[in-house]
């Protein structure tokens, strides 16, 4: 499996913790960043910036159309870690949701303990019990850590409008797992500042185009830098 790093004259490097560390992207479309960035930049996205500052070294499994619950059935944020499962990794960084609302499916809700067996995996928040569930066990020594989407309140599609019944239960779940979340969603001034209101920063109020990567990957490149 071939890590890249990137290196381009607009995301200039420099020093940081990150730099040669062996880091894993999974989600969905705004992970895998495969149609709106720059077009000399297939699927960069906030990967691909980071490495480019950084010098880290990523696999980017992002997919479009990934879904933490079976709502998409064999495009599950899941089988892209398990994909990965061999390899070593200094850390994990983990995206999902979005498409569980795109397809308004059940929300769902936390469980009590961490037994596989009590996950509803046809709801969000089952999934993502389920994904942390096989992160822990296929990854047991790796540093794992989520980034929450940024809120979509423009969209018409499924349930985007209002993804309130789904992050706010999922920061808990990320919380009672234990994995660093950078939460996008709830952050206000974030909001304020990507004008998620506006089609600017995204091509249809959902997908970031580049000036959007270009926005959001110095608070993910923060946050990764945090959990070293």
């Amino acid at each position: 499996m071939e890590f890249l790093v990137q290196n381009d004259e607009r995301y200039p490097r420099r020093e940081s913790v990150l730099k040669d560390k062996k880091v894993l992207f999974c989600g969905d479309s705004i992970c895998s960043a495969a149609v709106y960035d720059y077009k000399d930049c297939p699927r960069w996205g906030w990967a691909g910036r980071c490495s480019s500052v950084t010098g880290l070294k990523y696999i980017n499994k992002g997919l479009d159309g990934a879904s933490l619950s079976t709502c998409r059935k064999d495009n599950r944020i899941l089988f892209q870690i398990e994909a990965c499962k061999e390899e070593c990794f200094d850390l994990i960084v983990l995206h999902g949701g979005v498409n569980d609302g795109w397809d308004a499916i059940e929300p769902g809700k936390m469980e009590e303990g961490f037994d596989l067996d009590r996950f509803d995996t046809t709801t969000c928040c089952g999934g993502l019990e389920e994904l942390l569930y096989y992160v822990k066990k296929y990854f047991p020594e790796t540093k794992v850590c989520y980034l929450v989407n940024f809120a979509t309140p423009s969209s018409k599609i499924g349930a985007l409008s209002n993804m309130d019944p789904y992050f706010d239960e999922m920061v808990k779940i990320l919380e009672k797992w234990q994995i660093p979340t950078l939460d996008l969603y709830h952050d206000v001034a974030f909001s304020e500042e990507f004008k998620v209101t506006e089609r600017i920063n995204t091509a249809d109020f959902v997908h970031p185009n580049a000036q959007g990567y270009d926005a959001l990957y110095p608070y993910v490149l923060k946050f990764l830098e945090e959990q070293f």
